[in-house]
Order: structure tokens, then C-alpha cells, then sequence
């Protein structure tokens, strides 16, 4: 049987976590450094010419801009880009309203052996918003490629569904009222063989079947009533046919969770657009236009561009990504449903899509808001042009324990 977290192993790990202060990490203590070894800031590679960036008022953010209209606009962020650099953070705090932690509070990394949580990277994450009057979002509660090994080896002798709800009870019991949204369940829908409906076929499907995301989402609802409860789904925005059956099944999803009581507010989008991919505005806002009759709010979770099928030269390629965002975020935000846009990251400083993909011409990819310089690319003034154009809309509903 799986040791249980005994009283003394929650202090221990409480003031393990508390022993890391943001106050000492900010001020020159980096905590990746006291866990897993300083991490240089990767050098910096400048842009042949900047010439085609706008010119942006001091003053103005996408975080301000989103507020008029009843919108949340945010970023993902990583522990360690937080804390060990500066202009990063800077940056974070200047555009957004929202902190997406990327990979802190995945079971992985909170839970990477049986009953032994490891909250340091997450408290931090959770004071550093808190402290600087930002918002946190919590991902992912139940992702396959977030579960441990030792799960998946079923080394434990509860009941596979004590041990997700055990999990997911103490995870969001302990930042009930602090975490205002979680991403529940990630990714429960397959795309494979050229299928895009159904369950994926993972370790949790396989144990418990369907039941396994109604049940996260009824145990999450009774850790923190007051949170919103989204189920987030990648690869939704193409025009191709497994991409419609998988919106298909999304909606098939949501209606049966629905019908069976299950607590559900909202549907995460996963932006990751492809330049690669065409891009059908009436299919995109049908789809929309399909959620918000179920009575949901919808969040465009993790926006950001694979631009490997645009051209190399920099101000072209630039001008394109934004062309592209700014396409997908007016359909969006016409529907008043749509309350909040989060990018998967916040600059090509930190570019995922360069660890995953390759360009033709084997130029890093330039997928985000700001470039390698922090300084802010045309993408940027897409986004603000499609807020500023966005119809207002009730404001997002905030628990009342992180609102104000």
C-alpha cells in the first residue's frame, strides 16, 4: 500500500518550501540554483533589423488592453525564467494579468514518488503572483505525459481511483482560494491513425475508462468550489477532417459531462497554430459558437506559432505569424464566451518549438510575443489590435477568495 503523507512529511515539506523565499530567490538567491543548478540566460542572438517592430505607448500592456473588455491575458512561465531572469520576468509583469506555470504543478514534479510531495517550486510560483498582484492558473491535474513512472508501473496497492483522487484532493486543496482556474483534465481525446475521436488510448483510460475524467473534475469541484474547472484539448483549430472529428468528439465530450452532472466551466483551447496548417475563420467560429450554447466560457490556453512552412527572411516571417494570430484571435474574440488568452510562453528567448521542430533553413523558430532581446515583435500589436477591435463582454467570474 501506498505510504500515506503523514502530518510530519507535510511539515517537512511545507518548510522545506518555505525555506526558498521569493524575497532571497529575487534577490540574487536564484532558487534553481539551491534545486537543480544554475541556469545561464542563453545567449542573446540579435535581429539583423528591427526596423519592422512597432512602436509601442509607454504604459500600454495586453494585460490592460484585455481588461477593457472583460478579458484575462496571460502567459505560461517556467520556475526558472522567472527567477533567473530579470527582463523576463520584467516582461511578464508588464503584459499580463495571468501566470500559467508550465511544468511545477504537473504530477510529475509534485509527486515524483509515492506520497511524497514536492511543493517548492510550486509555493513559489504561487507567492511570486500573489506578491506581485497576479493571477495563477493551475495545469495540469491529470495529463498522460505529466503521469510519474511509478504510476504507470502501478507501483501503489490502493485502488487506481484512490490514487487519482488522492492526488488531485491534495493538490488543489492546498492552493483552494489561491489558484482561481484549473486545467483538469489535458489532452483526453486521441488523434491517432488519422482518428480524431474518442479517448486517447493512456494508462488512465485504460484503468478506469471515461470515469476517469468525470472523476478528476467531481474531485477537484469538491477541493475548491470556487474554481474554475476547465477541460483543455490541443489540435482544434485546423480545417482538415480529423481535426473537425476531434471537435466533434470534444463537444460529444463536454455534453455527456454535462448530462452526467459533472462540474465543468470552461474549454481550453490549445492554440499551438502551425503555419504549416490552413486556418477556416466560419468552421473556427462555428466550433466556438458550439461551446458557448453549452453554456461554458471559453479559454485559449496555449497561444503561440510553429512557423517552419514561413519564409526565412525576418520581417516577412514576422509579419505572418502575426497575420496568423491575428486571424484566429478575431474569430475568437468575437464570441463573447471567450474570456481568456494565455500564450504557451512569452518569448523566442525560451522557445519550446525549438526543441521539438526544425525550420528548413535551421533558423530558431520566432513563435512568441517578444524576441530574443525582450524587445516586442509585430505578433504583439496583432494580439492588441484584435482586443481593441474585441466587443466587450462580462468579465471573467472570479472566485471570490482571488478576486479584486
Amino acid at each position: 500500500m501506498v505510504n500515506p503523507v503523514t502530518d510530519t512529511e507535510k511539515r517537512a515539506n511545507a518548510d522545506s518550501s518555505r525555506a526558498l523565499t521569493r524575497r532571497g530567490v529575487l534577490s540574487g538567491v536564484t532558487a534553481s540554483c539551491l534545486t537543480v543548478g544554475c541556469m545561464a540566460v542563453p545567449p542573446i542572438q540579435m535581429n539583423p533589423s528591427i526596423e519592422h517592430y512597432p512602436t509601442i505607448p509607454r504604459g500600454k500592456s495586453l494585460a490592460g488592453l484585455a481588461e477593457t473588455k472583460g478579458i484575462k491575458f496571460g502567459s505560461a512561465a517556467a520556475f526558472e525564467h522567472i527567477f533567473d531572469d530579470r527582463a523576463y520576468r520584467s516582461a511578464l509583469e508588464k503584459d499580463c494579468a495571468v501566470v500559467v506555470p508550465e511544468n511545477e504543478m504537473k504530477w510529475r514534479e509534485l509527486q515524483p514518488k509515492p506520497g511524497y510531495f514536492d511543493w517548492r517550486k510550486a509555493d513559489l510560483l504561487v507567492e511570486y503572483c500573489e506578491d506581485v498582484s497576479l493571477l495563477c492558473r493551475g495545469h495540469t491535474l491529470l495529463w498522460q505525459e505529466g503521469t510519474p513512472k511509478w504510476v504507470r508501473r502501478k507501483e501503489y496497492s490502493q485502488s487506481t481511483a484512490e490514487l487519482l483522487t488522492t492526488h488531485i484532493s491534495t493538490v488543489v486543496s492546498r492552493y483552494k482560494g489561491r489558484i482561481f482556474s484549473w486545467d483538469v483534465v489535458n489532452e483526453a481525446l486521441g488523434d491517432e491513425d488519422g482518428k480524431g475521436g474518442g479517448l486517447r488510448e493512456t494508462f488512465w483510460s485504460q484503468e478506469l475508462g471515461l470515469d476517469h475524467v468525470d472523476l478528476a473534475f467531481r474531485t477537484a469541484a469538491e477541493a475548491d468550489p470556487n474554481a474554475i474547472l476547465t477541460y483543455n484539448e490541443n489540435q482544434l483549430t485546423g480545417s482538415d477532417q480529423q481535426t473537425a472529428e476531434k471537435r466533434s468528439a470534444l463537444i460529444s465530450l463536454v455534453e455527456g459531462m454535462q448530462g452526467r452532472g459533472v462540474p465543468i466551466h470552461a474549454v481550453g483551447i490549445q492554440s499551438h497554430l502551425s503555419s504549416c496548417n490552413s486556418f477556416d475563420e466560419d468552421t473556427y467560429a462555428r466550433f466556438l459558437g458550439d461551446i458557448a450554447d453549452l453554456g461554458l466560457q471559453i479559454f485559449l490556453t496555449e497561444l503561440d506559432v510553429s512557423d517552419r512552412c514561413f519564409p526565412s527572411e525576418y520581417a516577412v516571417r514576422d509579419e505572418n505569424v502575426a497575420s496568423l494570430v491575428e486571424a484566429v484571435l478575431t474569430v475568437a474574440l468575437e464570441n463573447s464566451a471567450t474570456k481568456l488568452i494565455t500564450t504557451w510562453g512569452l518569448s523566442d528567448r525560451y522557445n519550446w518549438w525549438n526543441d521539438v521542430l526544425d525550420r528548413h533553413d535551421g533558423l530558431p523558430m520566432r513563435s512568441h510575443v517578444y524576441d530574443e532581446a525582450m524587445l516586442r515583435k509585430p505578433v504583439w500589436q496583432s494580439i492588441a489590435g484584435a482586443l481593441e477591435r474585441a466587443p466587450a463582454r462580462a468579465p471573467l467570474e472570479m472566485p471570490r477568495a482571488v478576486s479584486g
